[in-house]
């Protein structure tokens, strides 16, 4: 008898990894492209910003708050646009999103005022609304939940190897200046932008909107999936609820405050490292992106073991709040380092530090809300990130012209990050009621139960 449980067993382990092993390997791949696409397209303003400030002569408090017009835009539209997805499926929608950004992403050529700056980066936002938290869902809806951690962060790692791509790509492309007439700012908004509308292309024949559609996937495979997402409905402990439920959910509110207070001092500081490190530190902008390079290696390191370990945690917002504190201490660095390798490398923790905080947070979320809600929860979590995003570049520009440097602004973002890890920690308040069962996530049907 024994000898028969190990054999289902085993046959359960390698359906689940057949399984597993297709989603990834025909989802993942494509939308870390569309999503490394998308972090080039909306940061690379921050090399741009480097010359073309200068040449169009914009103020730092210019700069921010066009920064900030892309957030705000964002944060309006991003849940209607991820209820949008649920209507028209994702196939369409996310490849409507991705050719709309990458037309708008390249008509930043055109900039040559501030209320130009200003109307391009909301439109960018306008068109991008909604992709993050929509993929995310569209993750979740195919991974069971003891394999979703791993799963969103192989997807999220994109956004390390977007800092590695931009890092890599920015420095030449700058050095396009005078070619064809145009400036280096304008070669990389035209060469970064074209990818987003060809993969936006690409998803309308590779993408399908939900697994029972996947002929890749045999109908066992399919039938697993089908009690898997049944056993992880069960273990979120949280009962069916509307829209308007959703977006209210203690648990959306406090972990899109996190996200607010985490995306203001990332959004603030990292659209301004770039310019940080040339004036501070006297750096060329070729040693800047090498930094950013070194930056997005160690921040996909980071995000594959996050995703491992929360994965093995019933609460993983404690991960999150020792993250943002070494956060704070990545600004504090940067702060009293000087023209020092010290302030480089808090640079560099700075970095890793806040984009993995963000990342676990968007996996406990996953966790934690009912399916009939992760859409719109999602969505309002993240409006509420996009919003602190928006806030924080506006008022960092604000200090930075008003005292001629960014010691104020790195202060107050250091203090703003220790805050915020006592707000990620209270997460583990509105979740302790709801924590899924190790020993429940570890028992799961196999291909012979039912």
């Amino acid at each position: 008898m024994c000898r028969g449980f190990s054999q289902m067993a085993d046959a359960g382990t390698r359906l689940e990894r057949r399984a597993i092993t297709k989603i990834s390997w025909r989802l993942l791949p494509l939308l870390g492209a569309c999503y490394l696409v998308a972090i080039i397209d909306r940061g690379n303003v921050s090399f741009a910003s480097v010359s073309m400030n200068a040449e169009l002569k914009f103020s730092e408090a210019v700069y921010g708050l066009g920064v900030a017009c892309f957030f705000i835009s964002y944060a309006l539209f991003e849940v209607p646009s991820n209820l949008l997805l649920n209507r028209f499926g994702a196939r369409r929608w996310l490849a409507r999103i991705m050719v709309t950004w990458g037309i708008v992403s390249m008509a930043m050529v055109f900039v040559r005022t501030p209320w130009e700056f200003y109307g391009l980066r909301f439109l960018l936002g306008m068109a991008e609304a909604g992709f993050f938290p929509g993929v995310t869902h569209y993750v979740s809806e195919w991974m069971p939940a003891h394999q979703r951690g791993r799963a969103i962060s192989r997807f999220y790692i994109a956004s390390a190897l977007a800092l590695v791509a931009l890092g890599a790509s920015a420095p030449p492309l700058l050095g396009l200046h005078g070619l064809a007439g145009l400036s280096g700012w304008q070669w990389l908004f035209i060469v970064q932008g074209l990818p987003a509308v060809l993969l936006g292309v690409a998803l309308l024949f590779a993408l399908p909107d939900r697994y029972s559609e996947a002929a890749w996937l045999e109908p066992e495979e399919k039938a697993w999936l089908d009690r898997e997402m049944a056993l992880g409905t069960a273990a979120t402990g949280a009962a069916p609820i509307g829209i308007g439920g959703a977006l209210l959910q203690p648990i959306v509110l406090v972990a899109g405050t996190a996200l607010a207070l985490n995306f203001a001092v990332g959004s603030a500081i990292g659209f301004s490292l770039p310019k940080l490190m040339t004036d501070q530190m006297h750096w060329s902008i070729a040693q800047a992106g090498k930094m950013t390079v070194v930056s997005g290696v160690l921040v996909g390191v980071a995000m594959l073991i996050a995703g491992v370990v929360s994965d093995r945690m019933a609460r993983p917002s404690r991960l999150v709040a020792i993250l943002m504190l070494v956060t704070a201490a990545g600004g504090m660095m940067i702060l009293f380092g000087g023209t020092t390798m010290i302030a480089a490398a808090g640079g560099v923790i700075f970095t890793v530090a806040g984009q993995v905080a963000g990342l676990v947070i968007l996996i406990t979320l996953t966790r934690f809300i009912h399916p009939t809600a992760r859409a719109a929860g999602i969505a309002m979590s993240n409006t509420l990130g996009q919003i602190g995003a928006a806030i924080g570049p506006a008022l960092w520009g604000l200090a930075a012209s008003a005292t001629g440097s960014f010691s104020l602004g790195l202060l107050i973002a250091s203090v703003v990050m220790a805050f915020a890890a006592l707000i990620a920690w209270s997460i583990e308040l509105v979740t302790a009621r709801k924590a899924p069962s190790p020993v429940l996530s570890s028992i799961r049907p196999t291909a012979h139960q039912h």
